[in-house]
């Protein structure tokens, strides 16, 4: 019986969904233009990656490409931005909150992956 593999099957649809959210992300904070600008570049790349670099992963580098433009627009957006804002301390808070729930949740983390390792050590996971 093979678990991983019908798991690996399963998760193309989610791996390929998630590289929508860079596109997602920039639509949200840079707007449309600059969206429709990443998603052609990020679509461009998969064809290439496929047409000429079958071995590779077509998803794995739309989501590379994805954060790269990601990261890239906002780079940019903040450079040219940066006499107009102000520094925001207002994102730390947020990040503190977080950041303590994270922490106060952090046995029951432990427990998951615990549990996650024994099964994964479970005889019929290994076998192929």
């Amino acid at each position: 019986m093979d678990v991983l593999g019908s798991l690996g099957e399963l998760s193309s649809p989610v791996v390929s969904a998630f590289a929508l959210f860079p596109l997602v992300a920039i639509f949200y904070q840079f707007g449309w233009k600059q969206s429709l600008i990443a998603a052609v570049v990020v679509l461009m790349t998969r064809v290439v990656v496929v047409r000429y670099f079958p071995h590779l992963n077509p998803e794995s580098i739309e989501i590379f490409i994805g954060m790269v433009m990601l990261l890239g627009i906002a780079i940019t957006h903040d450079l040219r931005h940066r006499d107009e804002n102000d520094i925001d301390a207002s994102g730390l808070s947020v990040f503190e909150e977080r950041t303590s729930r994270i922490i106060k949740n952090l046995p029951y983390i432990a427990i998951v992956g615990a549990l996650i390792a024994a099964v994964c050590q479970y005889e019929d996971f290994r076998r192929q």
